[in-house]
């Protein structure tokens, strides 16, 4: 999965969590995400299976993926989706975006703590044999 997506489902879960407790349509989701681009219009396209621009196949999968997982409460025939318990804490503690990044940046601290203490031992050793060495001497 892209960066682009994470932000997307935490800017619908954001939208959602800011409704809680009610049911938004996906127009008013849409709308909310991406502002610019829905300005003035009035329905979504209900024909889910020949949606011909990115953006509303963006909030559909996204929708999908966030409602198979368990974050949110999507009613297609309704065109309806509203959050969950386990969506609120998802965006109230860190959000799919925050997690990312945070997964992102141990990965590479681990690598590099793999790279470095083999590295940072040899050299400890070395200098205690050298010490050893002239300590005898």
């Amino acid at each position: 999965m892209s960066d682009v997506s994470f932000k997307l489902f935490d800017s619908i879960l954001k939208t959602l969590s800011d409704n809680y407790g009610k049911e938004l349509s996906i127009l008013e989701i849409a709308k909310k995400v991406y502002p610019d681009y829905y300005y003035g219009k009035k329905d979504f396209p209900y024909d889910i299976q020949n949606i011909n621009d990115q953006h509303s196949t963006d909030i559909i999968n996204s929708l999908n993926f966030l409602d198979s997982n368990g974050y949110i409460n999507l009613n297609f025939p309704l065109q309806k989706a509203s959050i969950n318990a386990k969506g609120l804490m998802k965006i109230r503690t860190e959000g799919f975006q925050k997690e990312y990044n945070r997964r992102f940046w141990n990965t590479i601290l681990q690598r590099w703590t793999w790279i470095i203490l083999p590295i940072a031992g040899a050299v400890t050793a070395i200098c205690a044999i050298i010490n050893v060495c002239r300590c005898g001497s």
